[in-house]
This record gives structure tokens, C-alpha cells and sequence, in this order.
């Protein structure tokens, strides 16, 4: 899912389980999102096929005893058990 504001464009997938059993998610921020904006700047979906470009990938992952773990995914293994 893509989420695009003026302030902040990033790429959300994965699984929230509502009982908080299974979240497995990964956020991927392109660093393009670190740019100056002009006041004018109006946000515009990419799509979900778009890569985004260099990024930054986190991931949050539950643990056993239910809260969520928050890690930088350095080789978006995330994106490769996907596949």
C-alpha cells in the first residue's frame, strides 16, 4: 500500500493480525522523502508497481510475548521471503 502526504511519501506491506498474534510488516521510505518540497507540491500516487527508488526498509516484526520489534531490514529480507 502506498501512503503519500505533503510531508511523506512510503510503501507499507505485509500482514497486522487484529489479535496481535502474527504482525509481520515492512516500511519501505525512499530517501527522496529527505528532499526539499516547494509549498506547491501536491501529493500523486506512484503506484503500487513503482520501486520508489533508493530507500531506507524497516520492518516490524511481533515478538513471542506480543509486542512489536521494530528493525532496519538492511537486505529487504522481507521482500525475498516473498517471493
Amino acid at each position: 500500500m502506498e501512503i503519500e502526504s505533503s510531508a511523506l511519501r512510503m510503501y507499507v506491506e505485509g500482514l497486522y493480525d487484529m489479535d496481535g498474534k502474527a504482525t509481520d510488516l515492512s516500511f519501505q521510505v525512499p530517501l527522496s522523502n529527505f528532499k526539499k518540497r516547494d509549498t506547491t507540491y501536491a501529493p500523486s500516487n506512484k503506484g503500487i508497481g513503482s520501486d520508489g527508488g533508493p530507500s531506507i526498509f524497516i520492518r516490524a516484526k511481533q515478538n513471542s510475548n506480543g509486542t512489536l520489534k521494530f528493525s532496519y531490514d538492511l537486505f529487504k529480507r522481507f521482500r525475498k521471503s516473498r517471493i
